[in-house]
């Protein structure tokens, strides 16, 4: 069954510099409120990568050059993104599989 979603918190990030957040976050002309670039919408597909990301950043031998302020300010900056969007952070892997 398809979750149905309200279409203003659609996930976009923005390919410039980085910035994650919802449609109505980047306004009407869906623009970066960072930078000005047009936004790109994020599918399943960059959702779980960047999940992937979020687990990545727990483990040590990952991203080694950042301190930890940077590894937690980043893990809080991918939280914040997806209770913005309405999304679980982890996914479904606990479901059941018919």
């Amino acid at each position: 069954m398809i979750e149905q979603h309200d279409p203003k918190t659609s996930p976009v990030a923005c390919p410039r510099c980085d910035w994650l957040g919802s449609i109505d976050q980047a306004g009407d002309e869906s623009r970066c409120p960072e930078c000005g670039t047009i936004v790109c919408p994020l599918r399943q597909k960059g959702l779980d990568s960047l999940r992937a990301h979020h687990r990545q950043l727990l483990k040590m031998g990952y991203k080694v050059e950042w301190t930890l302020e940077q590894r937690a300010a980043e893990q809080e900056r991918v939280e914040r993104f997806f209770q913005r969007i309405g999304q679980p952070l982890r996914g479904d892997q606990n479901r059941d599989r018919a």
